[in-house]
């Protein structure tokens, strides 16, 4: 038995390692739009779903997109980033279900280097946390750090949950801020 279960760890190890090419990609200098393309494309083809990135302006059919961060309406509208806070990021990048953003939302944005990386976690929390939901609700939300980003998820909750698993095995100081519940 115990030997069955050290092959198991062994495999799931090996396979988590083999999810992002059996690397960590380096996070000090990584992009808000290569963290989201590195983590979606470590998804299966069976953990896929329809997706579409980037901003209104500037859509990309399934796969992450870059935002244009000088529209803070936008980032506050699409994402939840408060418009306050947009100052302190200098990109922003998102994925997002193509047929409900409230199925799921990914955002990541590159904090400027004078950005208290907990403040902004908390402003993004406590705006999405407080917005009047149209078009069913998400369930869930999780704030990650990675390095100098900032990563938010929204949505059903068992597809974050793959989302959580997928940006943890590509990014090893990926740093769990907020997990909770949305009702």
């Amino acid at each position: 038995m115990k030997k069955l279960i050290c092959l198991m760890l062994t495999l799931t190890l090996m396979l988590s390692l083999a999810a992002c090419g059996g690397r960590q990609p380096q996070t000090g200098d990584v992009t808000a739009l290569d963290l989201l393309k590195n983590v979606w494309s470590s998804y299966s083809d069976s953990d896929k779903f329809p997706v579409i990135g980037g901003d209104y302006n500037s859509p990309v059919e399934d796969a992450p997109g870059a935002c244009d961060v000088s529209k803070a309406e936008d980032l506050d509208s699409m994402l939840g980033i408060p418009a306050a806070s947009v100052t302190q990021i200098d990109e922003a990048a998102a994925l997002t279900h193509m047929m409900n953003a409230n199925t799921f939302t990914a955002a990541a944005c590159h904090r400027k280097s004078d950005t208290d990386a907990d403040a902004f976690a908390k402003a993004l929390r406590d705006n999405l946390m407080d917005r009047q939901w149209i078009c069913g609700f998400p369930e869930k939300l999780m704030i990650y750090t990675v390095g100098s980003c900032t990563v938010s998820a929204f949505g059903a909750a068992e597809l974050l949950d793959v989302f959580a698993a997928r940006l943890t095995a590509c990014y090893g100081d990926a740093k769990l801020v907020y997990e909770e519940n949305i009702l």
